[in-house]
């Protein structure tokens, strides 16, 4: 049975899960004021959103019974959606994730507001009259127990039972005029922008966390209090908007050229050993495949991962000099071309955590504006937007972010095999001195420079960045992922 001044309607929400939803509204502005706007049109609005939160979030969803007249709408709705597979997927794509179950929530729940009729005037929620009557009933039994009467009162409870029937009267003429068939589709589109709501979130985690060894990008090794700044901050800003989608895309590219790379590192046959990797299998096992005799055999081998095949070992890596990446900050690198040196620069930090080198980040004009420092591992996403977000203007001068960018490679002597990139779109002079001091220490430190001029004519970059780069790239279009592509082979 229901429980007194229970404010669930369909679904019966637990502690955990009313904290989790609170936590999540006090860091989404944006999504309280579609919650609101929900209310505007039924007062029950907050309720069905914060049930479809227990519902994402939790492990399951115990139904209230029995249902109060004026909730009828919302318990169909429900029934829908349990019957829904989209709606299922998007459950364990949601589940204990408090980020996404929120996001997931509220966008279904505005799409479905969207599609429902407007009440012919504000409907009222029952349920304080409700409690009013309970009240005031338990006060006149009091006066009764006294040997005392009180018409008043009598008359109150009279005057409140008929709102309450008029509002529940209100409620149900709302629900009726809703169309099944048009709540069917609604859910269904409920579904589909709760999908995108998760994809868009995750693509901003994306371009911002993960900063393991591994290629893993989703951001599980954020705090749920870190993603939900993380998320608002960047919804509110275009710019940032903007460098998520690149950053992610070019991160994605870089795990995977990783990946190939570690892959062709393994290439020494060693020995043999027992498995089931079809790419090293002896042709002994193979050829069992040809035979039907043998076909079985070779399925019970393979299940038990006891095939003969090879084993293959590399050479351990040694190690290697931090990934520097200097962005030019001039006045004309502002809009996309700021975006994408900012996207290219998340994404050779992905390459130096999975190599477990340390990235310097240098933004620089006519001078050297910031530098951050990071190490694999010890990368918090709120400090790298405070890195990547700013602008600033200027003039153009190579020379400071250089010398700069060899002060981290000469912190650590031991290490050989640092990378440079220069990210440009203008050119600069340079004087004999320095070009001829950081040529002799690229080579005492073995470090290799390369030059990308973003808006290159042509795609040729000027010849005077051959003069500081081992490598020029010239980029004629930042929507092309050539440049992109070939630095990140190439580190």
């Amino acid at each position: 049975m229901r429980k007194v001044n229970d404010p669930d309607q369909v679904i019966r929400t637990d502690r955990w899960s009313r904290y989790q939803w609170q936590r999540f509204l006090e860091a989404s502005p944006e999504a309280a004021a579609v919650v609101e706007r929900g209310a505007a049109k039924v007062y029950s609005a907050p309720r069905f959103v914060r049930e479809l939160f227990q519902t994402l979030y939790g492990d399951h969803a115990e139904r209230v019974e029995p249902l109060r007249p004026e909730d009828g709408w919302a318990g169909t709705a429900h029934d829908e959606l349990a019957a829904m597979p989209d709606f299922e997927r998007l459950r364990r794509r949601c589940r204990g994730d408090r980020l996404f179950a929120g996001t997931a929530a509220v966008t279904f729940a505005e799409k479905v507001f969207e599609k429902l009729p407007e009440p012919q005037r504000p409907l009222q929620d029952p349920e304080p009259l409700r409690e009013q009557v309970r009240g005031l009933m338990a006060f006149a039994r009091s006066l009764s127990g006294h040997g005392h009467a009180d018409a008043d009162v009598q008359n109150a409870v009279g005057d409140l039972r008929r709102q309450g029937q008029e509002a529940v009267d209100q409620a149900a003429a709302f629900a009726k005029a809703i169309d099944p068939t048009e709540l069917r589709q609604a859910l269904r589109a409920g579904c589909e922008a709760g999908h995108e709501a998760v994809d868009e979130v995750t693509t901003t985690l994306g371009a911002f966390c993960g900063w393991g060894t591994s290629t893993s990008m989703n951001g599980d090794n954020v705090s749920a209090e870190v993603k939900a700044r993380l998320a608002h901050q960047i919804q509110s800003s275009s710019k940032l908007q903007q460098l998520a989608r690149e950053a992610g895309r070019l991160r994605r590219i870089a795990a995977a050229k990783q990946r190939s790379k570690a892959d062709l590192v393994r290439n020494e046959v060693a020995d043999l050993e027992r498995g089931n990797d079809l790419g090293r299998l002896l042709p002994s096992e193979l050829v069992k495949l040809t035979d039907p005799a043998l076909a079985l055999d070779f399925a019970r081998g393979f299940f038990e991962k006891s095939l003969l095949q090879y084993r293959l070992s590399g050479k351990e890596t040694q190690g290697r000099g931090p990934i520097v990446v200097c962005i030019d900050q001039s006045s004309s690198m502002e809009g996309q071309k700021e975006i994408w040196s900012k996207a290219i620069a998340l994404a050779l930090l992905q390459v130096a955590c999975m190599q477990k080198r340390a990235c310097r980040v240098i933004h620089f004009n006519s001078a050297v504006v910031r530098v951050d420092d990071w190490k694999p591992g010890k990368v918090e996403p709120m400090a790298l937007i405070k890195s990547l977000e700013p602008f600033y203007g200027g003039g153009t001068d190579f020379e400071p972010p250089l010398a700069k960018a060899m002060e981290a490679i000469s912190a650590e002597p031991k290490l050989r095999k640092a990378d440079v990139v220069l990210i440009t779109d203008g050119d600069a002079n340079l004087s004999a001195g320095f070009a001829d001091e950081w040529a002799r220490a690229r080579k005492r430190h073995e470090v290799t420079c390369y030059a990308v001029h973003v808006d290159a004519p042509g795609g040729v970059p000027p010849p005077q960045l051959q003069a500081v780069a081992d490598r020029t790239i010239g980029l004629a279009d930042v929507a092309t992922d050539a440049a992109a592509t070939d630095v990140l082979l190439s580190i």
